[in-house]
């Protein structure tokens, strides 16, 4: 522990870290509790805070985030219905059974080098165990998210039978539907960032019951998206696999005439720009669309004439259809510069879009031969 100017301020490494530490895995930013003060010691000792519904503060040097050691206790439905006691009573062993799994209840003493392990949490990660602290882990429904979550994370590990009881009961609680979009989305951006197997994430959410809870239809499009996403995601880059996940998905719900990922999901407007992009790419290579009308399609789509971000970030997601993304770049470079300035002579206007594609397909399949 680290003493704070004054020796009632006793401060903790916990979560994470000190998870990934153990699994000797690169360990993230650290989060600290504070034992034994309040918010206006850390206040007085330059800190920050941040947020109003939790007692969280900013290190004036570090930049590292400190809350105050805190209890919970359930009042109402949702994220927001708890109720919070931050007093400088509230000892550590208290704070760490308000987390939800034993992997994630562990602090570290820096001072002493000891880690605290009230709820055997070294011994889950010993025996490849995703266990729930206490019965309250169905006061938050994003739990069954974040277990699912820590599932990719940990692909080898099993979740405890008890816990997935819980999570089960939880799904059918109707609580899921207090979780807001964003707190969603953000698991799952998540779990593309930092997994290494993120179509497992949806398996598990169908086991947890949770899939038709917090996506509708759900079931009936896992059949046809997972089998491309364990083909294509692991040569892509998190946000790739994001944007290829919701893609597949959208291009399944259409087919089903289910809810759309842009109804589900808060996306970005470039994400939704990638998305539609791909699933037109998909349409042209399932009708066998010749390479250089292809090419010339996807450089229109993506305006790949004027910026190449989305031509960048489409082409390794479609596995390098026909050029590599390199080659296409030098074929984009002479594209350019060859003499276009005839176009403005067509008449009528229309036409010019028409005879322009024609052009640069002529060329192209000059080049491809």
């Amino acid at each position: 522990m680290l003493y704070l100017g004054t020796n009632n301020l006793k401060c903790y490494i916990v979560g994470g870290w000190v998870r990934d530490f153990l699994c000797n895995r690169h360990c993230t930013d650290k989060d600290w509790v504070v034992v034994g003060g309040s918010a206006n010691d850390l206040k007085t000792l330059g800190f920050e805070q941040v947020g109003a519904s939790f007692p969280v503060f900013i290190h004036p040097k570090t930049k590292e985030e400190y809350a105050l050691a805190r209890s919970e206790r359930k009042k109402g439905h949702g994220y927001h219905g708890f109720e919070i006691n931050s007093c400088s009573n509230i000892t550590l062993q208290e704070d760490l059974l308000r987390r939800d799994l034993t992997i994630n209840a562990i602090a570290y003493d820096p001072e002493h080098h000891q880690f605290i392990d009230p709820y055997g949490g070294q011994d889950d990660l010993k025996n490849k165990i995703l266990r729930h602290v206490s019965p309250a882990f169905v006061d938050d429904p994003l739990r069954i998210i974040r277990l699912a979550r820590f599932a990719t994370y940990f692909p080898e590990f099993k979740i405890d039978p008890g816990t997935k009881v819980l999570a089960q009961d939880l799904s059918s609680s109707g609580e899921l539907s207090t979780l807001s979009l964003e707190r969603i989305t953000q698991e799952i951006i998540k779990v593309y960032k930092y997994s290494d197997q993120p179509a497992k994430f949806w398996v598990v959410l169908d086991e947890l019951n949770a899939l038709d809870k917090i996506f509708p239809h759900w079931s009936n499009i896992l059949p046809d998206v997972l089998p491309l996403l364990r083909k294509k995601m692991p040569g892509l880059n998190p946000s790739q696999a994001f944007s290829y996940a919701m893609a597949v998905w959208h291009q399944a719900a259409i087919r089903i005439n289910a809810t759309s990922p842009q109804d589900s999901l808060k996306l970005s407007s470039y994400h939704i720009k990638l998305i539609k992009i791909i699933i037109k790419a998909w349409g042209f290579i399932e009708k066998k669309t010749p390479d250089s009308i292809f090419i010339v399609e996807m450089l229109f789509l993506t305006k790949g004439f004027q910026e190449m971000t989305l031509v960048q970030d489409v082409w390794p997601i479609l596995g390098n259809p026909i050029v590599k993304y390199e080659e296409l770049s030098l074929l984009i470079k002479k594209l350019k510069s060859l003499d276009t300035s005839w176009i403005i002579n067509i008449e009528p206007p229309a036409k010019r879009y028409l005879m322009l594609k024609d052009f640069y397909q002529e060329y192209i399949e000059n080049a491809l031969k």
